[in-house]
C-alpha cells in the first residue's frame, strides 16, 4: 500500500476513534449533568449571597452521596473539585456582582427589600453547562437595585388626595404610598403647570396625570364636569390605558358616573355620538384627532369648553415627518379649544427615552413645560450581557459567525424551558418570523408542550390576534413572545424576566426594549446578541461604549417643512379661518388676532403659505384684519400624517381552495419586496408558498407548505437626481439639493435551508421595478480628485472605495437618521455607478432634513472631517466611517481616503482640473 494511502487510512481511523471518544465523553457529561441536576433538585443549592463557609459546608455535606452515586469505584475520601457553576465567581465575566442588592416591587412600603433573585442566578449557573455555550458571553454589566423614596398620600399640599381615591389605589393596585417624584409631578399638574416627565420605564408616570384627573372629577359638580384627552401614538396603548383606568375607577367610591372611552378607527360609527357627548376621559390617537375630531369640532363644543387635561404619552415617538405632523395637529387642537374660550388647558407629556424633552415638548405643543426627571422609583437588579456568536472558523474570522437567528433561537429556548418569561426583539418582520420558526422547530425536538406558550407579535397581524397575545402575556399564559418594535412601547404585558435583542437597534430602542423586563420588581436580564454587522462587533470589542452610554437621543421635529406647512395651514383654516393683522399702509402681514394665531404664525413659512394657499374673504370684517379660509372641504383627507398614503396589498390563503381567507394586508411598498412568485412568506411561523401575484388586483395567493427552506429577495437600488432645486459650490465640488427617483428592483430570490441557513438555489425573476420619489443632496467627485484617490477611470466606472462619514446628528438635526446612503459597494460588485455621493431622505420621513443638510453642507463636511480625524481608531469604525447597513460589511471602506477626500473638498485654493 502506498505510503500516502496508508497515511490517509490511519488518519481516517484516528478520526473515527476520536469521534467515538468524543461521543462517549459527551454522553458521560450529559449523564453527569442530569444526575447533578436531580441531586440539586433534592438537596437544594446554596444562595450566592451566603457566606463562603456556609456554601462550602453545603458542598462537603452533599457531595459525598453524589460522588458515591456517580463514581462508585472511586476512593470515597478523595475530594471532589467544585464545578464552576457552583463557585462564587462564575466562569462568565460578571461585572460588579454586588451581593445583597435590594428593590421594592410596588409603591407599598411594607414590601421590604427584594433580594437579588432567581433569574440572574439561574442564568449564571445554568448557561455555562449548555452544550451550545462556547463562551459567547463577552461582557456583562450589573445595574444594581435601587430603593424607592416613598411619600404618604397625606403629604400632598395644599390638599391631600381624596380619601376615596387613595382607597381605590390601594384596592385596585395595592398602592399605599407615592414615589417622591410622583408627588412633585402631581403638585405641578394640580397647580396648572404644563409638565413633561422623563423618568424611567415602570416608574409610575401615569399616576402623575391620573391622580389630578381623578381628583378634578371627584371634586367637580354635576354642572361643571371636567374632561381629559389622552393621546397615544398607537391604538393598542390607548386601549390598554383605558382598560387600566376603567379598572381603577371601578374601585373608587363616588366615581361610578365617570365615563371612560376610546375613540379610534375601531370605534363603531353608531357609538361615536354617545362617546363624544358623555366621555369624561377620552383615549385616542393623532390620526383620529386629525381626520375626524378637528374637522368636525363644532359637534364637540361641550368637550372643548370643558377640556382640562391633555396627556401626550410616549412623546419620543413623535419625531421626523410624523412628529412634524403631530405638532401641527396639536397646535390646531389647542387653537380650536381657544376658539371656544378654553384657555385653561394643562398639558402633561411623558417619555422614558428622550434627550431634549423641553425643546421637543415646546415644538409639539407651543407651551414650555416644567421638566420632571428625578426618578425615585425602585429598580430591580438588571444584568446586561453581550452575546457574540462563535466564529464558523476560529482560524479564519472572515468566514463569519454562527447565524444570528439560530443563536437567538437557542438562547430563547434555553430561557423559556426554565420558565423565564422572555421577549425577543427582531429588527424586521421577516427576522421575527424566521426566529419564531426556528424556536418552534427547536421546541418540537424536546419540549413540544411549550410550543403553544410561545407567540409572534408584529405589525401586519390582525388587531384581534395582537390583543390576544398582549392579554396572554399579561395573564402568564404565554412564556415567550418574538416581536418587532411594535411591542416596544406602553402596553402592559405582565411580568417579563428577560429581553433578548437580536442585533443592536439603537440606544433608544435598546433602552425601551430592556425596560420591558423587571417591571414587577424581580431581577431581570437584557441580552444583546450580536450579528456580523460591524456596529454589533464594535460593541462586542468595546462593551464599555455600550454600557456607559447614558444620554438619551435627541428628538427633533421640523414644523417648517414646506409640504407639511401647506397641508396643515389649509386644515387649520378649514376648522377656523386664519385671521391676520395687516399694516394697511405697507400691506404687510404683522400677526394674528388676540395672539391666538401665534400658535401657527411662530412657525417659519406660515404667513407666506396663508397668503398663497388660502382664500381671502374681504367681507369677513375689519379693514385691518384679513380672514383667510380654506377653499376645499375636508383638506385633512389629503394630508397623511404618518407616512406616504399607500394602498394595501392583500394576501389570500388558498390552502382550503373552497374557502380562501385573508391572511394579512401589507403596504404596497413592503409587498414589492416580499411578495414574489415562488417565494416563501412567513406568518406566525408557518410557511406559505406564494403561488400567484396580481398587481392589478393588489393581491397574492398563497398556500401553506412544509418546505424545508426560506427565501430572501435579490434586489438592487438606483437613486438618480431628476430635478435640481438648488446649487452650492464648496471648494472643488458643486453640492445640489434635488428631487430624486429611487428605483427598487427585485430580480430574483435565494433559497436557504431552514436548519443550516446554507444557500440552496438562486432563482431569477422577471418583475417590474418599483419607483418612489425622494429628496436629497448629491455631489459628483471630479475626475482629477478621483484619480488622486486611486479610484481611476471615468465618471462611469466603478469606484474602488466606498466613502461613508457618520456626522453627529446635532451638527444639523437629530433627524439625520432619516437620511439614506444610496448604495454601498463590495469586492464582488460589478454594476457600474457614477462617481457621486448621494444622501437622500427616507420618503416616509418627510421631515425636511435633506434640505437642512444642503443648507449647512459646509458645516456638515467640516464636522465630518473633525469626527473622522479625531477618532482614535486606526482603520475605521462605526463611530467614524463604517456604515452599519452596508450589505458588504464595509469591505472596501477606507478611513484614510475618506479623510483625504474631505480635506481636498474643504481646501478652497484647489483648481478644478476636470475638463470633461
Amino acid at each position: 500500500m502506498p505510503a500516502n494511502i496508508a497515511h490517509a487510512a490511519d488518519a481516517k481511523g484516528a478520526a473515527i476513534r476520536l469521534r467515538r471518544v468524543k461521543g462517549a465523553v459527551q454522553a458521560a457529561v450529559k449523564e453527569f449533568g442530569e444526575t447533578l441536576d436531580a441531586f440539586v433538585a433534592q438537596h437544594g443549592v446554596p444562595s450566592t449571597h451566603s457566606a463562603a463557609e456556609t456554601r462550602d459546608e453545603w458542598w462537603d455535606r452533599t457531595m459525598n452521596d453524589l460522588t458515591a452515586a456517580i463514581l462508585p469505584d472511586q476512593d470515597s475520601e478523595r475530594p471532589v473539585p467544585k464545578p464552576p457553576r457552583y463557585l462564587s465567581a462564575p466562569s462568565i465575566p460578571i461585572d460588579s456582582m454586588a451581593a445583597g442588592s435590594s428593590s421594592t416591587s410596588s409603591n407599598n412600603a411594607s414590601d421590604g427589600p427584594h433580594q437579588l433573585d432567581s433569574v440572574i442566578d439561574l442564568f449564571q449557573s445554568a448557561i455555562v453547562s449548555e452544550p451550545f455555550y462556547r463562551s459567547q458571553i463577552v461582557a456583562t454589566h450589573l445595574t444594581p437595585a435601587r430603593d424607592p423614596t416613598l411619600i404618604p398620600f397625606s403629604t400632598l399640599t395644599p390638599d391631600p388626595i381624596p380619601e376615596a381615591i387613595a382607597h381605590g389605589l390601594q384596592t385596585a393596585r395595592n398602592i399605599t404610598h407615592l414615589y417622591a417624584h410622583q408627588v412633585d409631578g402631581i403638585r405641578h399638574v394640580l397647580n396648572n403647570n404644563h409638565l413633561i416627565v422623563t423618568t424611567s420605564t415602570a416608574s409610575g408616570k401615569s399616576l402623575i396625570y391620573l391622580i389630578p384627573i381623578l381628583t378634578q372629577l371627584f371634586t367637580s359638580t354635576p354642572t361643571h364636569r371636567p374632561r381629559a384627552l389622552y393621546i397615544s401614538p398607537t391604538k393598542a396603548l390607548a386601549q390598554d390605558q383605558m382598560r387600566s383606568l376603567t379598572s381603577l375607577i371601578s374601585s373608587i367610591p363616588g366615581l361610578d358616573w365617570v365615563r371612560v372611552s376610546t375613540f379610534d378607527g375601531d370605534t363603531p360609527m353608531r357609538d361615536r355620538g354617545a362617546i363624544r357627548d358623555s366621555a369624561h376621559v377620552l383615549f385616542t390617537n393623532p390620526d383620529m384627532l386629525h381626520l375626524t375630531i378637528l374637522p368636525n369640532h363644532f359637534e364637540w363644543v361641550a368637550f372643548w369648553r370643558a377640556l382640562k387635561y391633555l396627556v401626550l404619552d410616549e412623546v419620543h415617538m413623535y419625531e421626523g415627518g410624523f412628529g412634524a405632523h403631530v405638532g401641527w395637529v396639536l397646535r390646531r387642537m389647542i387653537r380650536v379649544a381657544r376658539y371656544y374660550g378654553n384657555r385653561e388647558l394643562v398639558v402633561v407629556a411623558c417619555s422614558a427615552t428622550i434627550g431634549n424633552p423641553i425643546e421637543h415638548a415646546r415644538s409639539l405643543m407651543h407651551f414650555t413645560p416644567i421638566h420632571l426627571s428625578s426618578d425615585t422609583s425602585p429598580t430591580p437588579p438588571r444584568l446586561s450581557l453581550i452575546w457574540n456568536p462563535p466564529p464558523l472558523n476560529p482560524s479564519d474570522l472572515r468566514a463569519g459567525r454562527l447565524p444570528l437567528i439560530s443563536e437567538t433561537a437557542r438562547l430563547f429556548v434555553f430561557l423559556i424551558r426554565r420558565s423565564v418569561h422572555t421577549v425577543a426583539f427582531a429588527k424586521t418582520r421577516s427576522q421575527c418570523e424566521l426566529l419564531f420558526k426556528d424556536i418552534v422547530t427547536l421546541l418540537g425536538e424536546g419540549s413540544p408542550a411549550l410550543i403553544s406558550r410561545v407567540k409572534a407579535y408584529r405589525s401586519g397581524y390582525d388587531a384581534g390576534d395582537r390583543r390576544k397575545v398582549e392579554r396572554g402575556m399579561s395573564a402568564g399564559e404565554y412564556l415567550g413572545v418574538v416581536a418587532t418594535s411594535a411591542l416596544e412601547v406602553g402596553v402592559d404585558i405582565g411580568q417579563v424576566d428577560a429581553v433578548v435583542h437580536m442585533g443592536f437597534m439603537g440606544h433608544a430602542a435598546l433602552k425601551q426594549q430592556a425596560g420591558r423586563a423587571g417591571r414587577r420588581g424581580r431581577d431581570c436580564l437584557s441580552i444583546l446578541v450580536c450579528s456580523n454587522n460591524p456596529l454589533d462587533q464594535h460593541f462586542a470589542r468595546h462593551p464599555d461604549k455600550l454600557f456607559s452610554h447614558t444620554s438619551d437621543e435627541h428628538v427633533t421635529t421640523d414644523l417648517t417643512c414646506v409640504d407639511v406647512v401647506a397641508g396643515h395651514v389649509a386644515c387649520a383654516a378649514y376648522e377656523v379661518p386664519i385671521r391676520l393683522q395687516v399694516d394697511n399702509e405697507a400691506g404687510q402681514v404683522e400677526g394674528g388676532d388676540n395672539g391666538d394665531e401665534d400658535l401657527l404664525l411662530e412657525i417659519e413659512g406660515v404667513k407666506e403659505a396663508v397668503v398663497s394657499e388660502l382664500r381671502w374673504n374681504p367681507e369677513a370684517g375689519h379693514t385691518d384684519l384679513q380672514w383667510y379660509e380654506c377653499p376645499h372641504a375636508y383638506p385633512s383627507r389629503a394630508v397623511a400624517i404618518r407616512a406616504i398614503d399607500e394602498q394595501a396589498f392583500t394576501l389570500i390563503d388558498t390552502t382550503n381552495a373552497s374557502s380562501p381567507t385573508v391572511l394579512e394586508s401589507l403596504e404596497l411598498s413592503r409587498a414589492m419586496f416580499s411578495i414574489y412568485v415562488g417565494g416563501i412568506y412567513l406568518h406566525q411561523g408557518q410557511s406559505y408558498l406564494i403561488l400567484a401575484v396580481s398587481d392589478e388586483r393588489m393581491s397574492a395567493k398563497l398556500r401553506r407548505t412544509t418546505a424545508s427552506y426560506f427565501t430572501r429577495k435579490r434586489a438592487y437600488k438606483d437613486v438618480d437626481p431628476v430635478r435640481d432645486r438648488a446649487r452650492k459650490v464648496v471648494g472643488p465640488i458643486e453640492a445640489k439639493y434635488a428631487d430624486m427617483q429611487v428605483k427598487h428592483h427585485v430580480f430574483g430570490f435565494l433559497k436557504y435551508d431552514n436548519a443550516t441557513h446554507k444557500l440552496l438555489e438562486s432563482v431569477e425573476l422577471a418583475t417590474p421595478p418599483f419607483y418612489r420619489g425622494a429628496r436629497g443632496v448629491y455631489f459628483d467627485i471630479p475626475g482629477w480628485l478621483a484619480a488622486e484617490l486611486a479610484v481611476g477611470g471615468s465618471a462611469n466606472s466603478s469606484p474602488n472605495i466606498d466613502v461613508n462619514v457618520n456626522v453627529d446628528a446635532d451638527a444639523v438635526d437629530r433627524q439625520a437618521r432619516t437620511l439614506r446612503i444610496s448604495e454601498c459597494r463590495g469586492l464582488a460588485s460589478t454594476r457600474p455607478r457614477p462617481l457621486r455621493v448621494i444622501l437622500y431622505e427616507d420618503p416616509k420621513a418627510g421631515s425636511g432634513v435633506a434640505h437642512r443638510m444642503f443648507d449647512a453642507i459646509e458645516y456638515v463636511l467640516e464636522t465630518a472631517l473633525t469626527l473622522v480625524s479625531e477618532c482614535p481608531c486606526e482603520d475605521g469604525c462605526p463611530e467614524c466611517v463604517m456604515h452599519e447597513q452596508c450589505p458588504y460589511h464595509n469591505d472596501l471602506l477606507s478611513k484614510a481616503k475618506a479623510m483625504y477626500l474631505l480635506q481636498r473638498i474643504l481646501k478652497n485654493d484647489l483648481v478644478n482640473h476636470d475638463t470633461a
